[in-house]
């Protein structure tokens, strides 16, 4: 029988080679397949003392993540849930087709050196705490045509009402989705302009209700208490979808808040596209 064209395998990774509090653990991973996602398990189920997550592929750290938003991105995605298992993504899992779900996995060739750096918060009263890892993953089928990254950032608004920030341009960079939570207030709506054409506006029960429905039961959404989600993959159709930054002039993201000196933390989900040889 020959062998599927798509069938993620699951693997035990080698141990994490330190778990105690304060301390950045590591475990070196194994390279020459494509990673679907990464499984840690864990007798610490407070998500708030897993203080960060990291990939680094060739010295260069293309995934950071804090316990709480790999949580608070399971809620979001509506998938399972379990205390003490936190779930590092990479392929696109709610995407409604093969290409969109492979559109976010890791390709990793042999000469690659990937790590994942675990730094763990105050560990008192866990009796003898431990962690390993597992991971889902499948012989390369294609070139690394995308590095999926992951990262925080923090704006300030202000003033209370719409606020004007300067996103990057990048030709080589798309968003997959932004996770926007204030340290005070709310967040009330979001324009977004690319050299003066409107891409996007709405309000925050707007975006909600359509994150809720445009991706039909299968890749339909549950936003957080807190936050507001710009999702330009909610459909289902995630390579379709990712909203690219490239522009000729400006990218302005027009942030509407509640009060005024709001400090806002935007969990950035991304595509980078790594140019291939001319043949």
């Amino acid at each position: 029988m020959a062998r599927s064209g798509y069938r993620p395998a699951p693997r035990e990774l080698d141990p994490i080679n330190k778990v105690a509090s304060g301390i950045r653990g590591s475990i070196r991973l194994s390279v020459g397949m494509t990673y679907h996602g990464i499984h840690l398990l864990s007798n610490i189920m407070a998500a708030a003392k897993i203080a960060k997550v990291e990939i680094e592929l060739n010295g260069d750290i293309i995934k950071t993540y804090t316990g709480v938003q790999l949580k608070m991105l399971e809620a979001f995605k509506m998938q399972e849930s379990e205390d003490g298992r936190y779930v590092i993504p990479f392929a696109n899992l709610d995407a409604r087709n093969v290409g969109g779900i492979m559109s976010g996995a890791l390709v990793t060739y042999p000469e690659d050196s990937l790590i994942m750096y675990v730094t763990f918060g105050d560990l008192t009263g866990i009796d003898d705490p431990w962690l390993s890892a597992r991971a889902h993953w499948m012989a390369n089928t294609t070139p690394r045509l995308f590095i999926p990254r992951a990262y925080e950032t923090t704006v300030l608004l202000p003033k209370a009402g719409m606020n004007v920030l300067n996103w990057e341009r990048n030709p080589l960079k798309a968003i997959s989705r932004l996770h926007m939570k204030p340290d005070a207030g709310t967040l009330k709506r979001l324009e977004i302009k690319r050299d003066n054409y409107v891409e996007f506006e709405s309000d925050i029960a707007d975006i909600n209700f359509d994150l809720k429905t445009v991706g039909g039961n299968f890749s339909k959404k549950a936003p957080q208490a807190g936050y507001l989600h710009f999702d330009p993959t909610a459909s289902g159709f995630n390579e379709k979808g990712l909203f690219p930054t490239a522009a000729a002039e400006s990218l302005k993201f027009n942030l509407t808040g509640s009060v005024a000196g709001q400090a806002v933390t935007i969990l950035v989900e991304e595509l980078e596209s790594v140019p291939q040889p001319q043949a």
